[in-house]
């Protein structure tokens, strides 16, 4: 007789160990830029905040230092 419904546990996924890579705010801003649904960014200070679109480009020039420095009102 053949059991239906039920999926074993090693089937199709595997449990990963370990930490998930987090995107830095550059690639973030990347996301921001490519992808019209997408305008905000996880920023490791400020957290989840919304990202003026028109300013994406000249943010981008920066490095990842300056980026994390700068003030919430510098991205909006």
């Amino acid at each position: 007789m053949t059991k239906y419904g039920k999926i074993n546990d090693n089937v199709g996924f595997r449990k990963v160990d370990g930490v998930i890579r987090q995107l830095t705010i550059r690639e973030q801003l990347l996301r921001v830029q490519n992808f019209k649904g997408i305008n905000t960014i996880k920023h490791p200070t400020y957290g989840q905040m919304e990202i003026d679109r028109n300013k994406v480009e000249s943010l981008l020039k920066l490095d990842e230092n300056q980026l994390t420095n700068m003030t919430k009102k510098e991205f909006q």
